[in-house]
């Protein structure tokens, strides 16, 4: 649903629509762009108030207009692009990176360590090598 095929169309015809769309149609990279740009406009920050009365901010809402080239004609519009940035998934998501990243340094701490029936890495490129196999599982 979210395809520029299919947006096109809808748009041509002086229609709206609303939908999420996925990775394919707005990257990573374009997500954090938006937020970055000087263009972003901060509609709302979500708030939940505590049993102690103090407020926890949930999330923020960002707004930016993207400019899009119509597939079906030479028409360009721009499209209102909400984005929400969720602190309980920014939380989780660097919580699992401490832990990947402490896994990663624990094995790398005992890769010159001595061990029974351990292979003996013995030059830096061994060494080297193996590093970057653990960077790279983690």
């Amino acid at each position: 649903m979210g395809s520029l095929e299919t947006r096109s169309p809808i748009f041509a015809g002086s229609d709206f629509y609303l939908m999420p769309l996925g990775l394919k149609q707005c990257s990573l990279k374009d997500i954090r762009a938006y937020v970055q740009s000087t263009d972003v406009k901060d509609i709302q920050s979500i708030e939940a108030t505590q049993k102690d009365g103090t407020k926890v901010l949930k999330a923020k809402v960002f707004e930016i207009k993207d400019p899009v080239k119509m597939v079906f004609a030479d028409q360009p519009w721009s499209e209102r692009r909400i984005v929400v940035y969720s602190v309980a998934h920014a939380d989780s998501q660097i919580t699992a990176f401490d832990k990947h990243l402490l896994k990663a340094q624990q094995e790398i701490g005992a890769l010159l360590s001595p061990k029974q029936g351990k292979k003996v890495l013995s030059s830096k490129e061994q060494i080297l090598g193996a590093i970057q196999q653990i960077e790279a599982q983690h």
